[in-house]
């Protein structure tokens, strides 16, 4: 069971920033069997301004971190707006080819993308993106000052109950 969760506010109005959490459960069922690990990554930097999360098939979703990583390590892209657009399209060209073996189900991944886009020379504006593969990982932006995807049900109802846009803290939003 998975939550992954993205918010942003500023301190005092001037500081504005990105908080993201993501829990460590990961579970593996094969043949009947069900095991549940404490030990999966779903949490990951895309650039210097840009975390994401991921959510479903965490294997699927790890490599595609991975891969879209290691493919633009030298192309210094940043910025929330420029990297999501870029992941997006990359995930939907691996989806592509994977889709031309007919005999293979696609799995199921969301990811949660957020960060900071670039203003006046300072990267300052907050931003959260989501895609999925169940859409074709079309990039929309979150409606809201936060995103929670996964199993979001308690925490959505608890998190939205608490949550005071431009009132939120780094200290109160990390609780």
């Amino acid at each position: 069971m998975t939550l992954i969760i993205a918010a942003h506010g500023s301190d005092s109005g001037r500081n504005n920033f990105v908080i993201l959490g993501a829990d460590c459960r990961g579970v593996v069922e094969s043949s009947g069997s069900r095991a549940e690990l404490n030990i999966m990554n779903k949490l990951a930097k895309l650039a210097d301004h840009v975390g994401i999360l991921i959510a479903g098939d965490g294997h699927i979703g790890n490599y595609l971190v991975e891969r879209f990583t290691e493919e633009n390590a030298d192309n210094n892209i940043d910025g929330i707006s420029n990297v999501a657009e870029q992941f997006s399209e990359f995930c939907r060209q691996q989806f592509r080819s994977i889709n031309d073996v007919p005999t293979i189900e696609l799995p199921a991944v969301v990811f949660i993308i957020a960060g900071l886009d670039e203003i006046n020379g300072q990267y300052q504006h907050p931003k959260i993106f989501i895609s999925s593969s169940n859409n074709g990982f079309l990039l929309g932006r979150s409606p809201t000052p936060y995103e929670i995807q996964g199993k979001p049900f308690i925490a959505l109802y608890k998190f939205a109950k608490r949550f005071e846009e431009n009132k939120n803290s780094i200290n109160k939003l990390s609780k």
